[in-house]
């Protein structure tokens, strides 16, 4: 799980305990009631008036200054972006993954257009024209995705990549052949 200290989405003594911690820190906490679901509980689950034991583990740490980055933002903070914003981001990182690809560096190829994708596909698209430009763009990373797949042999997750390709495909774009192949 992934938590925002800035925006805190969890009870009070869960937060107080991720603040007590440290990188690669894990540890159990027992966390009284009233520091937790408190007189209500959480039913049907967590009845009123109960205290909770946490196992928590800290993995890893973002830096702050990282947040304002596209690839860090939660769907919701993206789509208040402009779509060219969103659109500059993924073409950057599917060249990025060009170039690894070009370079026989198959997974952090695959990883740069995974990143891609997911921010575009979150993305709500108002005009006509961004969603085709969007579409077309996914097609090329899911298309391009399924290829460093297939380098990787990961057949499953190569089929997975056409499909998705395939949702946002034009059946009249002679590239639709490809991914059909793949």
């Amino acid at each position: 799980m992934s938590i925002d200290l800035r925006r805190a989405n969890v009870f009070p003594g869960f937060y107080l305990a991720l603040k007590s911690m440290r990188l690669n820190e894990a540890a159990k906490f027992m966390i009284r009631y009233d520091k937790a679901y408190g007189e209500l509980g959480c039913p049907p689950r967590i009845p009123p008036l109960t205290d909770v034991m946490c196992s928590i583990e800290i993995i890893s740490i973002l830096d702050e200054s990282k947040l304002n980055k596209i690839e860090y933002m939660s769907p919701e903070e993206r789509n208040s972006l402009e779509f060219s914003k969103i659109f500059e981001f993924a073409d950057y990182k599917k060249r990025e993954g060009n170039s690894l690809y070009s370079s026989n560096l198959f997974g952090q190829a695959k990883r740069a257009y995974y990143e891609a994708a997911n921010v575009l596909e979150d993305y709500s698209v108002s005009l006509a024209e961004e969603n085709d430009e969007r579409e077309k763009l996914l097609f090329t990373l899911f298309n391009n995705l399924a290829q460093c797949c297939l380098k990787l042999e990961k057949w499953a997750q190569a089929c997975a990549a056409c499909k998705r390709g395939l949702v946002c495909s034009r059946f009249s774009d002679p590239q639709v052949s490809k991914i059909f192949y793949r």
